[in-house]
């Protein structure tokens, strides 16, 4: 999935998906009711879904793209 949507692609649409999931659970938490608690925990699900699809896979990979592989001993001087 990473590599057929691409890394920043999946970090900008996922962050926008846990933003709309939190707002969503707090309204849900705002109303107090029992179906509105089943509700926000269904979006505490939906925001881990979001986290580990968007965030939790893409940040391991993204570092090793963006810095060098090799390193130089003479660059420490």
């Amino acid at each position: 999935m990473i590599d057929s949507v691409g890394r920043r692609c999946l970090f900008i649409i996922m962050a926008i998906g846990m933003c709309t999931v939190l707002v969503c659970e707090a309204i849900t938490v705002a109303i107090d009711k029992k179906p509105s608690g089943i509700a926000a925990v269904f979006f505490v699900f939906a925001f881990e879904a979001s986290l580990t699809w968007g965030w939790m896979a893409t940040v391991r990979v993204y570092p090793a793209e963006i810095l060098s592989l090799t390193i130089d001993p003479r660059a420490r001087r």
